[in-house]
């Protein structure tokens, strides 16, 4: 999420270790992969052939 509270990407897999994160963070252990939202606005669109659900979207530039 940005400073405006919009979403920004999706954390979407880490590993075992990251989900202590909330209690105390291990910068050597800790891993999380993420993805930027415009790519996955993308796949909804051209791979899984759902643009209509952006149409139905309240997308901020």
């Amino acid at each position: 999420m940005d400073a405006d509270g919009n979403l920004i990407g999706l954390a979407f897999d880490g590993n075992w270790e990251a989900m202590s994160g909330d209690v105390i963070f291990e910068p050597n252990v800790q891993r999380c992969i993420n993805v930027d939202i415009r790519y996955v606005l993308f796949m909804v669109d051209k791979f899984g052939g759902a643009g209509y659900l952006l149409d139905e979207m309240n997308l901020v530039r």
